[in-house]
């Protein structure tokens, strides 16, 4: 088998999910393109009863609306009462106003037609027509999509290697407060996002899971498809291939701590990990600062693993009870090989890869041609890649 595991296809966290979960928070931009559905059943009301109210006295308030048919539902003396065929929503709306305002109705309201969610809206992003976004499908986020595309009122944020606001499908998807916390000051002031190719592409692949520009004609379909920004916290020096230094991930933390009101903070994708010999110890920098953001309404959102069959029993910051822990499912919905076991909540889509770019991983934004990295099989703008999970 030829599988070269990078070190940070270890760290992976699911976008998918905390996106889900940004795009469900907001559903003021509902859009059910589809099919337009009535609001209620014309010529049907439905009325609730006092306790224990006789039949006889339903039929007779029946009588003084017009209905020509009353219907018993399956409890708490609730009745439907069905009007003349010639009834109209007016005719509707006048009865159901008429019957409330009697002693014995506790509630009159038009029989409502609620709207299945079944409907689609699928973007025109040439690799998710493609159907190589499978994990979208998996998702199900055509149909979410065609409740909300994501609101102005949240941002989500990230604490990773390296990005690139430069890439042609991230390009004015970052939120102006990002920071890079890892490379040198440049007279005096924080420098921009950076990434190469090498130690810094972890971050723009799990980042443009989440923000890619959707529906542009180029490239992936990001899951949320508009408004949302991403706050990226870049702790990794450009070009470093090594880990995440613990302290900058401090920083990090209390950073997005400090500005979750500011830049409408809803979750943090925490993409890392390590072992701890006391996962419980409260004066750990790591568990003070995913406390912290949990405290200010942030959801930290962690990888649970990709080393099976060891548990993940010292693995932080996913073990924490104040952190939201994901495991990985490959294509056929089935635990991926790598995802451990232990202290998960849920799991998503995350791939299940047995050769570097197999398309059964996430496709993803990835550091361009014109950032070369030898070393390195692939140098496309978009990579498959796999991990717990993307």
């Amino acid at each position: 088998m030829n599988h070269k595991p990078r070190l940070f296809k270890a760290l992976r966290v699911s976008f998918s999910l905390a996106a889900g979960w940004l795009l469900a928070t907001n559903t003021a931009n509902a859009q059910i393109k589809n099919k337009e559905y009535p609001k209620f059943v014309t010529g049907e009301v439905i009325v609730l009863m006092q306790p224990g109210t006789p039949r006889a006295q339903v039929d007779a308030l029946a009588g003084q609306v017009g209905a020509t048919k009353v219907t018993a539902l399956m409890g708490h003396d609730a009745y439907k009462l069905t009007l003349p065929g010639s009834a109209n929503d007016k005719d509707t709306l006048d009865a159901a106003s008429k019957l409330k305002v009697d002693p014995k109705v506790r509630a009159a309201n038009p029989n409502h037609i609620l709207i299945p969610l079944q409907q689609k809206v699928e973007p025109n992003d040439p690799r998710y027509l493609s159907k190589e976004q499978w994990n979208l499908a998996m998702m199900n986020m055509p149909q979410a999509w065609a409740i909300t595309k994501g609101g102005p009122g949240v941002n989500v944020a990230v604490i990773d290697t390296g990005f690139m606001p430069d890439h042609e499908d991230l390009i004015g998807q970052y939120h102006p407060g990002s920071q890079n916390l890892a490379d040198p000051l440049i007279n005096g002031a924080l420098p921009p996002l950076n990434s190469t190719i090498d130690g810094n592409s972890h971050g723009v692949h799990v980042s443009g899971i989440m923000v890619a520009k959707t529906n542009n004609s180029l490239g992936i379909a990001g899951i949320c498809w508009e408004n949302i920004k991403c706050v990226a916290m870049q702790v990794v020096k450009t070009g470093d291939a090594g880990g995440l230094p613990g302290d900058l991930i401090f920083n990090a933390m209390e950073y997005l701590t400090l500005h979750k009101l500011d830049y409408n903070i809803g979750c943090v994708n925490l993409s890392f990990g390590g072992l701890r010999l006391d996962p419980t110890d409260t004066s750990d920098l790591m568990y003070i600062g995913t406390k912290d953001m949990a405290d200010a309404g942030i959801v930290p959102v962690a990888a649970g693993g990709n080393f099976f069959p060891l548990p993940n029993a010292n693995f932080v910051p996913a073990v924490y009870p104040h952190v939201f822990t994901v495991g990985s499912v490959g294509p056929e919905g089935v635990k991926a090989y790598y995802s451990q076991l232990g202290k998960i909540d849920i799991a998503a889509p995350g791939g299940e890869q047995f050769f570097e770019g197999d398309p059964r991983g996430i496709l993803s934004t990835f550091p361009s041609p014109n950032k070369p990295d030898p070393g390195y099989l692939f140098k496309n703008n978009y990579v498959f890649e796999q991990g717990t999970s993307m």
